[in-house]
């Protein structure tokens, strides 16, 4: 491993399996500490190797230095609900009452932002991914 590269074997656990003789069963032995370990995924039987624990953060990754010493390599795009385009403005009643968002443009709209997605964006050319 170089310098610069993180150790994630501290940050992710696997679950250890033992056989139970008398249900015959395998069960998961020793787990972590679930103040400090949250599991994550689940196994259909010893071998399925999908169920993990992670180390438990209050914040996001992101803002870990530990984790992330560099600023975050995560691309923010805001998720938004609503119609921009094609809504009606409503009655007599609903411009007196309701007051009404308009865009840029000058219609009428309802957006709203209602949260984030994060993701790591790579975009590369036939050639490179070719290599």
């Amino acid at each position: 491993m170089q310098s610069d590269e993180i150790d994630f074997s501290r940050y992710v656990v696997w679950p250890k399996y033992k056989y139970d003789k008398k249900f015959m069963v395998h069960r998961e032995i020793d787990p972590p500490s679930d103040k400090l370990f949250i599991a994550l995924g689940y196994d259909d039987d010893h071998k399925t190797a999908r169920k993990h624990y992670r180390l438990y953060y209050n914040d996001e990754l992101e803002n870990i230095k530990e984790i992330f010493p560099e600023v975050s390599p995560f691309e923010k795009y805001t998720i938004k609900r609503g119609q921009t385009r094609g809504l009606k403005k409503g009655g007599l009643f609903s411009s007196v009452f309701k007051k009404r968002d308009e865009d840029e443009s000058g219609s009428t709209t309802n957006e709203k932002d209602v949260g984030f997605f994060k993701a790591i964006v790579e975009v590369e050319t036939m050639d490179e991914q070719a290599r």
